[in-house]
């Protein structure tokens, strides 16, 4: 293999998201985590679109990164400095380059982000203070060195392999079918009145028709919550010690506020996203 069949990806080509957490996610459910993150974000993916991503142990922060390439052998700018490091002795180690700045850790490519045009030292307090990362040794990397390095990584056929993973399309009418059929099933019930004073939304008072609950205190803050949000609701099922929810929103914004409220109670199980709405199905644990 020469130099000429490796795609060599350039970090400006490559989107990134980030998304703060309070524990690490079980690998069962990153694909769906990382799928309804991008959504939030209004990214949508196109042919060729590759997805990888990288977990900040320190920050509990997932890096999400996105890059579109069709081929098969497909290295990343952020991986030429490894050979480098590798002869140091530092935990954290950062280059800084003249549009990005890359962090490596024990010698690998932790996570790079873009360079908007920060002085030194303050991107190095940035990471210690978003990241929780010491960093211990800081190289500037002028344009002409960074050319002479990826030059030499070109040349000498290395290529890292990247745990892309597999992001399936959202398919909206299976959405649509199975929320026709629930909703058939649905059982009427109204809250109290009291109850109904808490509304301020005109949409969320009927869900004074749409809950399946025997515990209205508990419902109060979780309709106080949408409210606050403008989160449209389609469905609720108080099932023994949870909530299974379906709702939408046209601010993906406020969605995502709306579920940080309930940090590790809350389970997503499908996004989707019609002229201009997005619908989620969540479930949050009492």
């Amino acid at each position: 293999m020469t130099s000429s069949d490796i795609s060599l990806i350039s970090l400006s080509n490559i989107k990134n998201i980030s998304i703060q957490t309070s524990q690490k996610i079980s690998s069962k459910y990153i694909t769906k985590f990382i799928q309804t993150s991008l959504q939030l974000n209004d990214i949508i993916l196109i042919e060729n679109d590759k997805v990888f991503f990288s977990y900040i142990k320190e920050s509990s922060i997932y890096e999400i990164y996105i890059l579109n390439s069709k081929s098969p052998n497909i290295s990343i700018e952020s991986k030429i400095f490894e050979n480098n490091t590798k002869s140091k002795n530092y935990d954290y180690e950062i280059y800084i380059l003249n549009k990005y700045y890359i962090v490596y850790k024990n010698s690998k490519c932790y996570f790079f982000k873009e360079n908007k045009n920060y002085a030194k030292n303050d991107i190095i307090n940035y990471i210690e203070f978003k990241y929780k990362i010491k960093i211990l040794n800081c190289n500037i990397v002028s344009h002409d060195t960074h050319d002479g390095i990826k030059n030499d990584y070109l040349d000498k056929n290395y290529i890292q392999s990247i745990n892309f993973i597999n992001i399936q399309k959202n398919k909206f009418l299976l959405y649509y079918f199975a929320y026709l059929f629930t909703f058939m099933i649905f059982i009427y019930f109204s809250l109290s009145n009291s109850s109904n004073k808490n509304y301020k939304n005109t949409h969320n008072q009927t869900l004074q028709n749409k809950i399946i609950i025997n515990n209205k205190d508990t419902i109060k803050v979780l309709i106080k919550n949408l409210n606050n949000y403008n989160i449209k609701v389609n469905q609720i099922i108080f099932n023994n010690y949870s909530y299974d929810i379906s709702l939408y929103s046209t601010s993906v914004k406020k969605i995502y506020k709306f579920l940080s409220l309930y940090g590790n109670k809350l389970t997503i199980k499908n996004v989707n996203e019609s002229k201009k709405k997005y619908y989620l199905e969540i479930t949050i644990a009492l």
